[in-house]
């Protein structure tokens, strides 16, 4: 009986994965005959830096930035763009197509990655749906030159599935032992792959020590015991990709700064694009390419108190539904966790953008379907 639940279990493993392939698929199938678009020109069709394989040895070299038209150090991405144009050449078919290819993969991982942290597949059915056919995706998956979201996206969903599978191992015998230190290996290397592929991914760790908070019966115990074990790794790494990035391959041409006003105008506009954010998350209505925000030099103005009043409320609802369920906590603390290398504490150049949202809308998605699963269920029953 026992053996025919688990065949019966990864029989629906098979067809989901399956079908998600499919679905997601031809969702975007029709974007592989476009052509090239804005940055797509600067980093791929005028850049001679991809087209000799002569040029490889400098992604790891100070020279990266003078020719790869990357601002910053993102070496994978700029290594799959020298992939791609050996076999596509300026064919942007094959371009748009590895783009897909690698968002296809985003969602089967993300599904893994639910089924790891879910028991309830209705759940898992409802957040994948979300997530295939949010419309703020589109951006990301369509223009080549933003590919590092998708790569970023792979290697961290990598990264957190072969997290949880060492866990389970932690406190194991000795007999599980070299499992233990394979996928924790698989791991770390993710990690690190997805830090060289964009910055968004150095959230990972703090979102590792939410998820065993959230998931765990003594929470404080279990984090101080990985802390000196598991968690070690992620820092050392996120440490070493501290160093290379801004001691070792800083760019010195990259000079941002804060918008006019300084730190606080900043601090209000950033008020408003955050509750822009969750409201393309809710209502993803008037997409735009290329977002031109009014600056907020002051707080009492009306678009601040609309926003932060929209926040605090957003806040608030969020805390009361953390109390009773953890996983939706940990899906939220993922939106919000993601969020903050883009939300130009460092100063960044443009300071709001849809692609921001691809790995963020994760955890909204999946939130979202935690949520809507428990509403329905307490009415129906």
């Amino acid at each position: 009986m026992k053996n025919r639940s688990l065949s019966q279990e990864k029989q629906i493993v098979v067809f989901s994965l399956i079908f998600i392939s499919a679905f997601s698929l031809l969702l975007y199938l029709n974007t592989s005959n476009g052509n090239f678009l804005r940055e797509d020109f600067k980093i791929i069709v005028e850049n001679s830096f991809i087209k000799e394989w002569q040029y490889l040895p400098q992604v790891f070299t100070k020279n990266y930035f003078s020719i790869s038209g990357e601002m910053s150090y993102r070496p994978l991405v700029t290594i799959s763009y020298f992939i791609d144009y050996a076999i596509w050449h300026l064919n942007p078919f094959g371009f748009h197509m590895t783009n897909i290819v690698f968002h296809v993969m985003n969602t089967l991982l993300f599904y893994l990655l639910l089924r790891a942290v879910l028991s309830n597949n209705k759940i898992i059915f409802l957040s994948i749906l979300f997530f295939v056919t949010h419309p703020v995706l589109v951006e990301t998956v369509n223009a080549v030159g933003y590919r590092e979201d998708l790569l970023c996206a792979t290697f961290l969903l990598v990264s957190f599935i072969y997290f949880i599978k060492s866990d389970s191992l932690f406190y194991r015998e000795n007999s599980q032992t070299t499992r233990f230190a394979f996928y924790y290996a698989i791991s770390l290397v993710s990690y690190l792959c997805a830090l060289f592929s964009k910055e968004m991914a150095i959230t990972l760790p703090v979102l590792l020590v939410v998820f065993m908070v959230f998931s765990r019966q003594k929470p404080l115990v279990s984090f101080t015991k990985r802390l000196k074990g598991m968690y070690a790794g992620y820092l050392a790494i996120s440490l070493f990709y501290l160093i290379i990035r801004f001691v070792v391959f800083s760019n010195p041409a990259f000079k941002s700064s804060y918008q006019p006003g300084g730190f606080w105008v900043n601090a209000f506009t950033m008020i408003k694009i955050l509750a822009s954010y969750i409201k393309l998350s809710f209502f993803p209505l008037h997409l735009n390419a290329d977002y031109v925000v009014p600056l907020i030099t002051h707080p009492w103005e009306g678009s601040c108190i609309l926003a932060l009043t929209f926040l605090i409320s957003i806040f608030v609802i969020f805390a009361v539904l953390c109390k009773t369920r953890n996983m939706f906590a940990v899906w939220m603390s993922w939106f919000f966790i993601t969020l903050l290398p883009v939300m130009n504490i460092i100063p960044i150049d443009n300071i709001m953008a849809e692609r921001y949202l691809y790995i963020p809308v994760m955890g909204f998605c999946a939130a979202k379907g935690i949520l809507i699963y428990r509403i329905t269920d307490r009415t129906l029953s």
